[in-house]
């Protein structure tokens, strides 16, 4: 009898464990105050920026918008790093990396920035600079190509008039 009761109590907590956890992850992102009074954590918010993310089109642009409203109306960290997250994640139809760079360099200047905040914010900013500075290389070895490549058809053109003219100089037998 006590076996009977123990294996049912397993499987009712097990039920209760999956029902919850699945209440749980729908109910996280889709209310964008929902964490206002439970706080902002740092990994909270590279997951709740990532099931945004994946969100349809139509249900982003909704959450990002209040999102934004939030953020313009309390400036609160979550909605600060949500909207920077967003920014940058590569799913996001928000990307927009200088915004980011805003938002994370505000939260740096700040008084008193929480830690696990200012670690992913220091992260995401130098993330970001490095992409820029990868960007700018890549647009002068492009620019520096281009350039070899049309110095290069000019001297294949100045060959092509010189063999020419060589053929022109050169006697018939």
């Amino acid at each position: 009898m006590i076996g009977y009761l123990r294996k049912v109590t397993v499987l009712l907590l097990f039920g209760l464990g999956l029902l919850l956890s699945g209440c749980a992850g729908l109910g996280q992102w889709v209310d964008s105050t929902w964490s206002a009074s439970i706080g902002c954590n740092a990994s909270q918010v590279v997951s709740d920026s990532r099931h945004i993310a994946i969100l349809p089109e139509a249900e982003q642009r909704r959450q990002v918008r209040k999102l934004q409203a939030a953020y313009e109306k309390s400036g609160g960290d979550r909605e600060r790093f949500l909207l920077a997250c967003l920014a940058v994640h590569p799913k996001s139809r928000y990307q927009n990396h200088d915004r980011a760079l805003q938002l994370l360099q505000g939260y740096r200047h700040r008084t008193g920035p929480r830690e696990d905040l200012l670690a992913l914010a220091e992260l995401l900013e130098t993330l970001l600079l490095q992409k820029q500075q990868a960007e700018q290389v890549l647009s002068a070895e492009r620019e520096r190509s281009n350039s070899l490549a049309s110095k290069l058809k000019a001297l294949e053109d100045i060959e092509k008039i010189i063999q020419e003219r060589e053929k022109k100089a050169l006697p018939s037998p």
